[in-house]
């Protein structure tokens, strides 16, 4: 592959072009830092969560995720070996905080099927993030025609695309007769 040079896409001219240019790629090498880090952030909360879910098929959504998640920081960190650069060091207060959701789940005394729902429900919220997140990255490598980098993305996007649904799918009810959050309700009730 290629070496990524910063060569945007685009119909500006002018003395601060360049300027311009360079800025918009530090801007992209700082969101992709951000996914890094986010992800890296949600292979440390997955074990925890995977650990208080009382649903097989939960769990194995989980589990099956925390391993798309792996890939998806090997990809990332592929990205950084393409583009020749070194991730910058940043947090992701986004990830960080939708994290601080889950673990605030965690510590309640909810019983085992409402905590199932809640996690759902703050894990769907990440897997929005991400998927907001990927999609602004592939526009960013799009401006810099980088395809190779494009194609990684695009497998990580998809992955958590897959994951919502599953997701979406668990707490209607496609994956359980009568739907995780139904479930839920009437163990409350």
């Amino acid at each position: 592959m290629a070496k990524a040079k910063p060569k945007i896409v685009d119909n500006d001219s002018g003395e601060n072009k360049e300027v311009t240019r360079n800025a918009f790629y530090s801007v992209f090498l700082e969101q992709l830092a951000d996914m890094l880090n986010g992800e890296k952030q949600l292979i440390e909360c997955y074990p925890k969560l995977i650990e208080n879910v009382s649903t097989p098929e939960l769990k194995l959504a989980f589990e099956n995720h925390l391993e798309e998640t792996r890939l998806q920081v090997s990809r990332l960190n592929e990205i950084f070996k393409i583009i020749d650069q070194n991730p910058p060091k940043v947090v992701c207060n986004a990830m960080e905080g939708l994290i601080i959701d889950c673990q605030e789940f965690l510590k309640k005394p909810l019983q085992k099927l409402v905590m199932d729902a809640a996690l759902v429900s703050t894990v769907q919220r990440i897997e929005h993030y991400e998927i907001a997140a990927y999609t602004t990255l592939i526009a960013f490598a799009d401006q810099f025609s980088l395809n190779d980098i494009i194609a990684l993305l695009h497998e990580s996007l998809t992955e958590e695309s897959n994951a919502d649904k599953t997701l979406k799918k668990l707490s209607k009810g496609t994956l359980f007769k009568r739907g995780l959050f139904k479930l839920a309700k009437e163990e409350v009730i």
